[in-house]
C-alpha cells in the first residue's frame, strides 16, 4: 500500500511507502507503586503552601507527616537554603526539609518520579548531595535522605515513610 505525501505537482508528488503502525502491548500489572503522579484524594485538600512558601503536594503532604510527630523532633524548616563554599551569594543549595532534631539536624529531599529521572538529573543531585553534606556535616547536619515520589503517593504512606525514619 502506497500513501500519497507532497502537495499539487506536475509529477504527481512524491511516492512514500506507508508508515508502519504497531500495538503496544498492555502494561503489566505492577506492585504497589502507581504508574503516574496521582490527583490528591478530595478530603486531602491541599493548600500548595507550607511555612509560608509555594510546595507541591507531595512536599505538603510529608510536612502534615512530620506535623504528626509532635515532640519527637524539635520542628522542621520547610525550603531552608544552604550556603556551600561554591554558592553565589542568595543562591545557596535549597534542601526541601530541614528537620530540627534533639541529635541534630536531618534534611530531607522529596524527588519526585518525573522530574528526578534522567542519568543526568541523579548525577546533579549527587554532587549537591556532597557539597551540602560536606559542608553541612561538621555543624551536626546528618547526611541527606533523598524520599523517592512514588513512596509518598497517599498520606498514609507518607506517615509510615517517617515514622520510619524517626
Amino acid at each position: 500500500m502506497v500513501e500519497r505525501h507532497g502537495y499539487d505537482h506536475p509529477t504527481g508528488g512524491i511516492e512514500l511507502p506507508a508508515i508502519p503502525r504497531y500495538k503496544l502491548p498492555p502494561r503489566p500489572p505492577g506492585g504497589d507503586r502507581l504508574n503516574r503522579p496521582q490527583e490528591p484524594a478530595a478530603k486531602e485538600q491541599f493548600t500548595g503552601i507550607v511555612q509560608g512558601k509555594t510546595a507541591s503536594t507531595l512536599e505538603e503532604r510529608l510536612a502534615r507527616s512530620l506535623d504528626k510527630l509532635g515532640d519527637l523532633i524539635e520542628g522542621y524548616t520547610f525550603g531552608y537554603t544552604v550556603n556551600t563554599p561554591f554558592s553565589l551569594p542568595g543562591e545557596g543549595n535549597k534542601v526541601d526539609f530541614a528537620v530540627w532534631m534533639f541529635s541534630g539536624t536531618q534534611p530531607l529531599e522529596i524527588d519526585g518520579d518525573w522530574i528526578h529521572k534522567s542519568a543526568g538529573d541523579k548525577g546533579k543531585d549527587e554532587l549537591r548531595d556532597a557539597l551540602v553534606n560536606t559542608t553541612m556535616g561538621p555543624r551536626g547536619w546528618l547526611p541527606i535522605i533523598r524520599i523517592k515520589g512514588h513512596e509518598i503517593e497517599t498520606q498514609a504512606m507518607s506517615d509510615a515513610v517517617i515514622e520510619g525514619l524517626f
